[in-house]
């Protein structure tokens, strides 16, 4: 899992700099860069990551990451989870699912804000740094 969210969040990172106009394919790959980064954390320490629709939600993956002692180094780190949650996972609004794999059963926007590129960068090597401590 630690070594596909290295490749997705690389890949993510030069849509950005080569590409950035190509705004939903960076995110969905941020996103399972995010999410795997999350589940590697997870099975570092044994605990067996969620399948199914649950095992997409960052925001409860993140949960259950941080019961099993990893953190991320500031709020903004946090924050950047929720807004990718907004694309990635579910709509914090509308509730529509998956809106950059998908679109949506009616016309809304995308709306909300998009961090940094390097912000998420930097929550998947933060998660997976913790992961190969514990993990070794």
């Amino acid at each position: 899992m630690a070594s596909r969210a290295k490749e997705y969040i690389s890949a993510a990172s030069l849509l950005d700099a080569e590409a950035p106009q190509h705004i939903l394919p960076r995110f969905q790959l941020t996103g399972l860069a995010v999410e795997l980064s999350l589940k590697a954390c997870l099975a570092s320490v044994g605990f067996s990551p969620p399948r199914g629709h649950d095992g997409h939600d960052l925001c409860k993956l993140y949960d259950l990451v941080q019961a099993q002692g990893f953190e991320l180094n500031e709020e903004l780190q946090y924050a950047a989870i929720v807004h990718l949650q907004h694309l990635y996972y579910q709509d914090l609004g509308t509730g529509a699912k998956y809106k950059v794999r998908y679109p949506p059963d009616r016309s809304e926007s995308m709306g909300g804000a998009l961090p940094q590129a390097s912000t998420f960068v930097s929550v998947v090597n933060t998660l997976l740094n913790q992961a190969c401590s514990k993990g070794s």
